[in-house]
């Protein structure tokens, strides 16, 4: 009985190191790099050494925004649409995450009290087996 109690013990150790190790290295990738925010200020190109246009890289599209300014309009609602999907998706991961959670949390209750059902049964059966053999 105590091999089964302190086996018993050892796995839901190992078990919820398992899962503090996860939760640990849960996350983005430390090789990962992170994606540019398109809000963020890109840095400059390098202007070449030698003589020709002066003017900015940049100014071609400055020059078509002034022409158009819908398009900042639709820049503008698109970025607001891909932040609202993000943040939905965000909020599906957790609720997942918290899902499968709570399953992988009663499963390990469930698989406790099958383990102790089962020894309980198990003795009791060897129990009736001794006793029927020492009468007969």
């Amino acid at each position: 009985m105590l091999r089964l109690v302190r086996s018993t013990f050892f796995a839901l150790f190992f078990v919820s190191v398992g899962f503090a190790a996860a939760s640990i290295t849960d996350g983005p990738s430390a090789h990962a790099q992170p994606a540019a925010r398109p809000d963020q200020p890109r840095p400059a190109p390098s202007l070449p050494a030698t003589g020709g246009n002066t003017e900015r890289p940049g100014a071609a599209v400055l020059k078509a925004a002034a022409a158009a300014p819908e398009i900042g309009a639709v820049v503008e609602e698109m970025k607001k649409k891909i932040e609202g999907m993000e943040k939905n998706l965000n909020q599906l991961v957790s609720e997942a995450r918290a899902t499968a959670a709570r399953y992988v949390l009663w499963g390990a209750v469930a698989m406790v009290a099958l383990m102790f059902i089962s020894s309980v049964i198990g003795g009791t059966v060897v129990g009736l087996m001794m006793r029927r053999s020492k009468a007969g």
